[in-house]
């Protein structure tokens, strides 16, 4: 049965035809099955089920002008539910890292620039809070990835200027370790801790492999952080 809350017929056929088309690339495998038990059944109940023939290329970007909107009724429906879910994950962030952001050696971290405009500091901000939300969000150690993403680049240096300076000419490959050595002196570490900052540059370190699911997260989220830093450069 279709939800009662719909503005108009068209919005009727736009849900029907879409669970449509979901239903059949679902059947075929070329449609996640996470999006469509999440997302598509949480608007539209069971029974707006059934399947269809897709023919025609344009009838492939219909769909997506469908699913488009489909989301932003969505989103529009559950807003405030959003709203109150990010605040809350925001506090349980916040206080769960408050330690380690006030830290005289981690504040150093301000000193040294990193990916485009943000300095070292900030990049592991950003880090930690995308850990900590795709962990809240597959039900794995939050808590943990958030603490190992903000420590996981805790090198103190300037790495721009480093081989320069001293010679060391592979900073890409040792300054997991570095930081995994600094941040154990400062701080008591449990192993997915240790584990995210010690692989989070993998595949670049190939033999540094993760070894917990937290570990795989983070060498995601790292370069997901990285490539959008850069890109903002002034």
């Amino acid at each position: 049965m279709i939800v009662t809350d719909i503005y108009s017929v068209n919005e009727i056929l736009l849900y029907i035809y879409t669970i449509q088309f979901l239903y059949r690339l679902q059947k075929t495998e070329k449609c996640p099955k996470i999006f469509f038990a999440g997302k598509v059944r949480a608007i539209i109940g069971k029974g707006a089920v059934c399947t269809v023939r897709i023919r025609r290329w344009k009838d492939l970007k219909l769909w997506y002008r469908m699913i488009r909107r489909l989301e932003e009724i969505y989103i529009r429906k559950h807003k405030e539910e959003f709203l109150l879910r990010k605040q809350k994950w925001d506090e349980e962030f916040y206080e769960c890292i408050q330690d380690i952001t006030k830290h005289p050696v981690v504040l150093r971290m301000k000193l040294y620039p990193h990916h485009g405009n943000t300095n070292c500091y900030q990049h592991c901000l950003h880090v930690s809070y995308y850990n900590y939300v795709w962990c809240r969000f597959f039900h794995l150690d939050a808590k943990s990835a958030a603490r190992g993403g903000m420590l996981h680049d805790l090198f103190l240096y300037d790495w721009h200027t480093h081989a320069k300076e001293t010679g060391q000419r592979f900073h890409g490959l040792t300054h997991p370790k570095t930081a995994l050595n600094h941040a154990c002196r400062l701080f008591s570490l449990n192993d997915i801790e240790k584990d995210v900052i010690r692989a989070h540059m993998w595949p670049v370190t190939f033999f540094s492999i993760p070894h917990t699911k937290e570990g795989w997260i983070i060498t995601l989220t790292d370069k997901y952080c990285g490539a959008f830093e850069s890109m903002k450069r002034k």
